[in-house]
């Protein structure tokens, strides 16, 4: 009888002995680049879109003689031959940065096409066309809104009546 239990717990033992363990591995890779995000912020004037990089600055009709003085922020100021409709601080626009040892960037605007005939764009006391880009910061900070003043000036005799509206486009250039 004592041989019996003996090969009960042989046998027993047996079957609670687990399998071997099977292991696997993931090796994971990536590359950290560095990143940057324009936003374009409502100043004295609104913007549709504002907190985006894209955004509409709209200021409706306007002209010389009657009609509103003011609309969106912009005053109308009248010269000899033209008149200007002008706003400081209309806009700010903020670049922020992550994973980058750039101290600071440059920021250029240009328009995206030919102004109207007659037609002064100006922003921050930069002349915008579409040839070429105008420098407005050459080393402006991140993380800080720069705020811009813009204003469209209109001759009285060369600009026709109808859409003068273009296109300002931005762009920020880590140094």
């Amino acid at each position: 009888m004592r041989r019996i239990s003996l090969l009960t717990c042989i046998c027993v033992l047996a079957i609670a002995v687990p399998a071997a363990a099977e292991t696997a591995t993931l090796t994971v890779t990536a590359t950290v680049d560095s990143s940057y995000s324009v936003t374009l912020n409502t100043g004295n004037s609104t913007l549709s879109g504002s907190g985006t990089n894209a955004a509409t600055l709209a200021l409706g009709t306007i002209q010389r003689f009657g009609g509103a003085s003011t609309t969106n922020g912009f005053s109308r100021a009248t010269g000899v031959g033209n008149y200007t409709y002008s706003a400081t601080g209309a806009f700010s626009i903020q670049v922020d940065k992550a994973n980058s040892a750039s101290p600071d960037y440059a920021l250029t605007a240009q328009l995206g096409s030919a102004p109207a005939t007659g037609t002064v764009w100006t922003l921050s006391s930069n002349t915008l066309s579409n040839s070429s880009a105008a420098t407005l910061n050459a080393t402006a900070g991140y993380g800080s809104p720069v705020s811009l003043d813009l204003s469209i000036q209109v001759s009285n005799s060369t600009t026709a009546a109808g859409a003068i509206g273009n296109t300002i486009n931005f762009t920020a250039t880590p140094n």
